[in-house]
């Protein structure tokens, strides 16, 4: 690799860094919501209300915001080892 190959490889590499910071704040909304979720069908729970439509609406956006939660921290690996695969060839 040249040396103008490397500074683009290097260019490269801190728009992924900005990626990774950008998907750090998605995961922690994420999990911030999806606790939240689980929170409210805990409290409709122990009103005993666990059975209702509107419980069940919540315990449905806790779990898919909990796969979403993991798509994102999946994405934010793949990112991170394709930094640092970028990073070996790079110097």
């Amino acid at each position: 690799m040249n040396a103008t190959d490397r500074r683009e490889a290097t260019k490269l590499m801190r728009i992924m860094q900005t990626a990774l910071g950008i998907l750090d704040d998605l995961r922690s909304s994420l999990t911030e919501m999806t606790e939240k979720e689980e929170d409210k069908f805990d409290d409709m729970d122990e009103r005993g209300l666990g059975e209702t439509a509107i419980a069940e609406a919540i315990q449905d956006a806790h779990y898919t915001l909990s796969d979403a939660n993991q798509e994102v921290e999946e994405a934010h690996t793949s990112l991170e080892a394709a930094i640092l695969a970028l990073e070996e060839v790079a110097q």
